[in-house]
């Protein structure tokens, strides 16, 4: 039987008004002595031609792809290790549920 600390706290989550949904496939982490910046992207594919012909010249053209930051987190590092087990913890049960599937 677990035991429950008597000095624990709980902290009920609020949402307040709407808080956007953004698509980021890209992230770049950063930290500092006290604190983890994570600053997420929109990476999107250039438009190129479906001409065979022009594809290879409008890729040599090409200087760069922009990326587009769309949210940037700033945490402490007690937060941040909590958040990397979470997600470690979760990443770990999508790929157990996906390899299931493809069996």
């Amino acid at each position: 039987m677990l035991e429950q600390d008597s000095n624990a706290v709980i902290v009920p989550i609020e949402f307040q008004g709407d808080i956007p949904a953004v698509y980021a496939n890209n992230v770049l982490i950063q930290h500092t002595d006290s604190e983890f910046i994570i600053t997420f992207f929109e990476i999107l594919p250039p438009i190129i031609s479906p001409d065979p012909s022009r594809q290879n010249e409008e890729i040599a053209r090409m200087k760069s792809v922009p990326a587009r930051a769309v949210a940037k987190i700033i945490m402490a590092h007690e937060p941040a290790i909590q958040f990397q087990s979470a997600m470690q913890d979760n990443i770990s049960k999508f790929l157990a549920r996906n390899e299931a599937g493809q069996e």
